[in-house]
């Protein structure tokens, strides 16, 4: 790998059957990269420019590292990274109504925090 560092990648992907969710994706593995969306690979520092309109810091209490949350078309994404070459990406597709996505932000936030410890 680029960053000279070997390892394993992990991914899970569970399907819903039922509206408002969709699929939800968690990917982990050694680098510094993120596939958000049908877009190109894109480094976890340059997120908050790739998304500057909904993007937005977060923690989750009691793990190391730094993160961040956004929305984009119909899927909430968290990117974490726990050190310099560990990252991990959930996403959730949401087709709920506009007016809950933030809701469903924290609530995919609280689903998701004791899975990263």
């Amino acid at each position: 790998m680029k960053t000279g560092v070997s390892g394993y990648r992990y991914r899970c992907d569970i399907r819903s059957d039922s509206d408002p969710f969709g699929v939800l994706e968690i990917s982990y593995g050694i680098g510094s990269q993120v596939w958000a969306s049908a877009q190109p690979a894109l480094e976890f520092d340059d997120i908050p420019s790739a998304y500057p309109d909904t993007v937005r810091e977060v923690t989750f209490e009691g793990v190391e590292g730094e993160g961040w949350v956004w929305t984009f078309d119909v899927s909430i994404y968290v990117a974490w990274r726990y050190n310099e070459n560990q990252v991990l990406l959930a996403r959730l597709t949401y087709w709920g109504p506009d007016e809950g996505l933030d809701e469903q932000v924290e609530r995919f936030h609280s689903v998701l925090e004791p899975a990263l410890v």
